[in-house]
């Protein structure tokens, strides 16, 4: 039988816990490892990370598997009552019984710090993902669909809005202030979204720091308030490793009095523009596979669907 070093993870693991996640990724297309600023963000930097929920595997030294569980104050104060775990282990170690230890770690911290339900991503194809999860009790909750759009022509224009104009910020040019307001803009946008939290500009501001990937804002303005937000990003990262030119839509969204007047259509042309601008070649956008009004305005811009990604989730207490 194996045996397995478990350790909680430190600053000095964060370059083990990326190669972990690029192995445990090479195989499935449109995903990469974070860098290991990136993890930092998520992980030891963040003011809600507890190393108690964290998981390091080794074996012989060489690190083999990593889970960390995040209980985020923000989804607690909006009633969802659930934390949140992200897992992986390399090929080679999968279907040993690791991936249910790591389970068990989980389930157990959340248990502890008094949560009921624990959640987690996997993409539709990661079959050893979604046998590990439905093995140990979880079950899917629900999906996201991933559009993408491959063309390179000029994307319509679209008419601004009455009473709107555009601003366009690159993130990592944002000030702490200036990502307040786009926080604050970006909660009231989603907060009637299914399973949404508000998020804390924390979050927002260490990612800029964090981030090597260009990104931009798309601003919609009335007056000096920030009506809508489209965050649009090159994927200089994957597309480095993999030589494509891929793009993405990230965030999209309307506060609900300007909705239904073409705020929506006109920033997401926007952003899909800066990202052909960037000499990119496809753009990339996800969404609740339920949204259907979202649904239909992503593929009325010459969006089709591509893959899916999978939540579940497993009652705790």
């Amino acid at each position: 039988m194996t045996e397995y070093e478990i350790t909680r993870l430190r600053d000095v693991d964060l370059e083990d816990v990326v190669s972990v996640i690029r192995r445990s990724k090479k195989e499935s297309p449109f995903e990469r490892a974070p860098t290991v600023e990136e993890m930092k963000t998520y992980t030891v930097k963040y003011s809600e990370f507890r190393p108690e929920g964290s998981w390091v595997v080794r074996v012989d030294g060489v690190p083999v598997a990593y889970a960390v569980v995040v209980v985020e104050a923000n989804r607690l104060s909006a009633g969802l009552d659930d934390a949140h775990l992200e897992f992986e282990v390399v090929p080679g170690e999968r279907g040993k019984g690791l991936e249910s230890k790591l389970i068990d770690f989980a389930s157990e911290y959340i248990r502890s710090r008094g949560v009921g339900k624990a959640r987690t991503r996997c993409l539709a194809s990661e079959s050893w993902r979604i046998n590990a999860l439905s093995s140990n009790g979880f079950t899917e909750a629900y999906r996201v669909f991933f559009l993408v759009r491959r063309k390179t022509e000029r994307v319509q224009d679209v008419s601004v809005p009455d009473g709107v104009r555009l601003i366009r910020r690159p993130y990592k040019e944002c000030g702490d202030g200036e990502l307040t307001r786009i926080v604050e803009a970006f909660n009231d946008t989603f907060q009637d979204h299914f399973n949404f939290a508000p998020e804390r500009p924390e979050m927002f501001i260490n990612y800029r720091d964090a981030a090597e990937d260009p990104e931009s804002f798309s601003l919609a303005m009335v007056g000096d308030e920030i009506v809508g937000v489209c965050l649009s990003a090159e994927d200089m990262t994957y597309n480095k490793e993999n030589g494509t030119k891929w793009g993405w839509i990230n965030i999209l969204g309307v506060r609900p009095p300007y909705r239904r007047k073409g705020v929506g259509k006109f920033l997401l042309t926007d952003g899909m523009k800066w990202v052909l601008e960037q000499a990119m070649d496809t753009v990339y956008i996800g969404v609740y596979a339920k949204n259907e009004k979202a649904l239909d305005l992503y593929l009325s811009v010459g969006f089709e669907k591509e893959r899916e990604s999978l939540w579940f989730e497993k009652r705790i207490s």
